[in-house]
């Protein structure tokens, strides 16, 4: 089962997947909601990298109120 769900998952997804839960786990600890000690070794592998956690506020675009998706009743 493994292999096969390996199969049909990209590596790019994966990445994707590990990369959000890691933020939701940031957010987690400054919301108070988790307790973890040891920021400190993955800050320091993130400002190697020039990465941060943290992603700037983007507001969505507007969208029309309505929208017609179908003629079909």
């Amino acid at each position: 089962m493994i292999k096969q769900m390996l199969l049909n998952t990209s590596i790019h997804d994966l990445l994707l997947c590990l990369d959000r839960m890691a933020e939701f786990d940031r957010v987690s600890f400054y919301l108070k909601m988790i307790s973890f000690d040891n920021w400190a070794a993955e800050d320091k592998i993130l400002t190697k990298l020039g990465k941060s956690w943290f992603k700037p506020y983007e507001p969505l675009p507007e969208l029309p109120e309505h929208i017609k998706y179908s003629s079909d009743s």
